[in-house]
């Protein structure tokens, strides 16, 4: 035991002697006085990142200790390790909803840019799951993201709030769950980075409430993350402003929110 950490120590020590030596660092004291006390930074110049100095003196110590990692035994083996525990499939689920015996999930997975929403017989068996909505196909950029998910109280319809770009300003996409083809004209603006956003179907699946944050040129650009209101949707109506059939609001409080919230049986609450 003791020759082996020798010999390892030795390997380490003879890597350190042949690796390149970091730069040397100068001091330059700024004395400050805090309070009655004074406070001596010896390294204040490096706090300059756009100095052309600082810059060459963070690539000299960056060089120095990629030389020395690199040198290290068994760097290779641990690297490859490294890289095998960030990529392993561990995959995740969370959100789930249950509709008619039936679960609908979002789904983790460490090879995939974003989550998807997957669909699942039982959750005792997820090798057996049916992909439903991969963001990554629809932006190979990976820069859309699934806000929210509420499926139709027979699991036949599927409400999607996807937002793209960081901008968490996301629009429902309502789907066929049998064969995931888009019904009707996307809904904008049901979900903000503000209050969130949600949705709740009615009791045979023809409609939905929504949160609906104003669209542009109906408040200031100021106001377009409050003001935030519910709307009813029937499917297979025209999605303009004139549409809506029943609303609540509250022009005078603009961070005032509403939530319609489903209970799976088609009842619903705000």
């Amino acid at each position: 035991m003791h020759l082996a950490a020798f010999a390892l120590a030795s390997l380490l020590a003879g890597q350190t002697a042949q690796a390149p030596q970091p730069a040397r660092t100068p001091r330059r004291p700024v004395v400050e006085t805090h309070h009655g006390v004074e406070v001596v930074d010896p390294y204040r110049w490096l706090e300059d990142s756009q100095s052309p100095e600082v810059k060459a003196w963070s690539e000299a110590q960056a060089a120095a200790a990629r030389a020395y990692l690199d040198g290290l035994p068994n760097a290779k083996e641990i690297r490859e390790q490294v890289k095998a525990i960030t990529l392993a499939r561990s995959p995740t689920w969370f959100d789930m909803v249950e509709r008619r015996g039936a679960f609908f999930a979002r789904k983790s997975d460490p090879a995939r840019q974003q989550p998807v929403l997957v669909w699942m017989a039982s959750p005792e068996d997820p090798s057996k799951e049916r992909l439903l909505l991969d963001p990554s196909v629809l932006d190979p950029s990976g820069k859309t993201t699934i806000d929210w998910f509420v499926p139709s109280p027979d699991g036949r319809k599927l409400a999607v709030s996807l937002s793209r770009g960081g901008t968490e300003s996301g629009d429902a996409h309502v789907f066929d769950v049998a064969t995931m083809k888009p019904i009707g004209e996307p809904i904008r603006r049901v979900h903000g980075g503000t209050a969130g956003g949600s949705l709740a179907w009615n009791g045979d699946g023809s409609g939905f409430w929504y949160t609906r944050y104003p669209r542009e040129g109906e408040r200031p650009a100021a106001d377009l993350a409050f003001y935030q209101q519910v709307w009813f949707h029937q499917l297979g109506s025209p999605n303009l402003p004139t549409a809506r059939s029943s609303a609540t609001s509250s022009p005078a409080s603009p961070r005032w929110s509403s939530t319609p919230g489903g209970t799976g049986s088609g009842s619903w609450r705000s």
